[in-house]
């Protein structure tokens, strides 16, 4: 067998593409890590260890939270998003505070975000719930929107160390900017517990999650 027959007799192996995208992901994540580093940003220093750290513990038990190739590509992209958000400039200007007409970038990684938790949790309370009962789906809509919203309010506490201890105050923003991250944390999860709820029976839904 020549390499590139192995290579994609390798490739249509889904556990195989998931390392392969983690090797891609980590290596990312140490490049703006380095740059953080020359460029003295300790804020983005701190979050991209804790990038790092959190894609490594997601691989390690990506098989136990159920999560399959498109979700862990889809989480894998968001943290990609937020690492360069603060270590890319388009313009002079920090992509994290780049605006999209009205839509900052900020925004797109914090709905992004919401969305792609509200995926990581269907997957693993999925085998918990009653599909017998008449009011499931309503029950599995408030859970999903409510366990994203929550890991989004630790993001912000996240944060909330950054400025304490990495004097990112500025970086982060007041309390205007922490609210409204968490509206738009809101409607990430409202979006993404729509669509869950709305797809659950689809074939192609189904199998991008695994079901």
């Amino acid at each position: 067998m020549s390499i590139t027959e192995k290579w994609r007799k390798n490739f249509k192996n889904e556990e195989f593409r998931i390392k392969l995208f983690t090797f891609f992901i980590i290596k990312s994540l140490i490049l703006f890590l380095i740059f953080a580093a020359l460029t003295k940003n300790l804020e983005f220093i701190y979050y991209d260890v804790l990038l790092l750290f959190l894609v490594s513990i997601v691989y390690l038990i990506h098989k136990k939270i159920r999560m399959h190739l498109p979700v862990f590509i889809s989480l894998c992209l968001v943290l990609l998003l937020h690492a360069a958000g603060g270590v890319v400039n388009v313009g002079g200007i920090r992509l994290y505070d780049f605006m999209f007409g009205a839509i900052k970038f900020d925004n797109i990684v914090h709905f992004l975000s919401s969305l792609v938790i509200v995926f990581i949790t269907y997957n693993i309370i999925y085998s918990y719930i009653r599909k017998d009962s008449k009011t499931y789906l309503m029950h599995l809509f408030f859970i999903l929107v409510f366990m994203s919203i929550g890991f989004g309010a630790l993001t912000e506490i996240v944060e909330l160390m950054a400025v304490l201890f990495f004097n990112a105050t500025e970086g982060v923003g007041g309390y205007f900017n922490n609210a409204l991250d968490q509206l738009v944390n809101l409607f990430g999860a409202v979006t993404g517990a729509i669509i869950v709820i709305y797809l659950h029976d689809n074939k192609v839904f189904k199998k991008l999650m695994g079901k």
